[in-house]
């Protein structure tokens, strides 16, 4: 197998630093931790499960785009374009932004390296496309 560049290398260490965050962000709403939520508890269910969710999509991912997956590529794309079109569905505070850049960063690296995933017959050596 050849041996990725550096920035997909980062890309991958960014999407999993994402997951433990969405995780972390669930186990917090799940015990009724963060305080500007709303007292409905189907709501913090609701907000709970759909961040267990995030962080499970962005395991599986990993494993697929490890693995040069076009169908994860486009998915993964997908997935943090939703994520960060989700972020301005609400007020927008530095919570957003700091979950905005979270999501942007490994999006950006993704296109960046493009050819990596969808052509790796063409990239035969681990240096940058």
């Amino acid at each position: 197998m050849t041996r990725p560049p550096l920035s997909v290398i980062v890309t991958f260490g960014l999407i999993l630093f994402n997951a433990i965050v969405w995780w972390l962000f669930g186990i917090i709403v799940a015990m009724g931790l963060h305080l500007a939520l709303p007292d409905m508890p189907i709501y913090k269910v609701f907000l709970s499960i759909a961040a267990f969710g995030a962080t499970a999509i962005q395991t599986w991912l990993l494993v697929f785009l490890k693995r040069r997956s076009r169908t994860g590529y486009f998915l993964a794309l997908a997935f943090f374009g939703l994520v960060i079109a989700a972020l301005f569905l609400d007020d927008f505070g530095w919570a957003d932004l700091a979950f905005l850049v979270i999501n942007v960063l490994p999006a950006a690296l993704l296109l960046k390296d493009r050819n990596w995933y969808l052509h790796p017959h063409l990239i035969s050596t681990g240096s940058p496309s």
